[in-house]
């Protein structure tokens, strides 16, 4: 089976062309069959500069000339390129007998999910340390909803209070504890 004419295939290529994830298609000598629209988003390479050349001539981290040696699949391998983060799964394309007539590169970008992976993380660790610091003060701090149930509470406020031990933080609280003290409005 020729790789290169299964892919002119209109309906295959169309299905390729219009995937969300970067698609990288090599025939067996390693010869670049399909760059895809996602592909070139992601590497902000142009499709048309390496149809036909050889991988190598990509300069992109896709390890595909090592599957093709292997006809070993390579799944979730994080790559960075251009400062852009993406995640590959490399896999051989094989005919009918087994044989190794090529192999595909699917990816994604995950740049954003990185950033927001540190923001979460930043925001985590900021958190643990402003609950450091208010369950290190001797003053009481309780965070309460509009009924009155604690969602927020240091040690503090359980010795001042006399809070039932672990009712923090909406846990076993039978309250509501707080008296609702304002006057009506006008």
């Amino acid at each position: 089976m020729d790789l290169k004419n299964f892919l002119l295939d209109g309906r295959l290529k169309l299905i390729f062309q219009n995937s969300p994830s970067g698609v990288l298609i090599i025939d067996k000598t390693g010869t670049v069959l399909l760059f895809n629209a996602a592909a070139e988003r992601i590497s902000s390479l142009k499709a048309s500069k390496f149809i036909g050349w050889h991988l190598t001539e990509l300069n992109l981290p896709v390890g595909l000339l090592d599957v093709l040696k292997t006809g070993q699949s390579d799944i979730s391998r994080r790559h960075q390129y251009n400062h852009v983060t993406f995640i590959t799964n490399r896999s051989p394309i094989k005919d009918d007998r087994g044989n190794v007539i090529g192999a595909i590169s699917m990816f994604q970008d995950i740049s954003e999910f990185e950033h927001l992976s540190e923001e979460l993380k930043m925001s985590k660790e900021s958190l643990a340390q402003l609950q450091t610091v208010l369950e290190a003060s001797y003053d009481g701090f309780l965070i309460t909803d509009q009924e009155g149930v604690v969602l927020q509470a240091n040690s503090a406020v359980q010795r001042l209070f006399g809070l039932p031990a672990g009712c923090i933080n909406g846990k076993d609280c039978p309250g509501p504890y707080i008296d609702d003290h304002r006057q009506p409005g006008p």
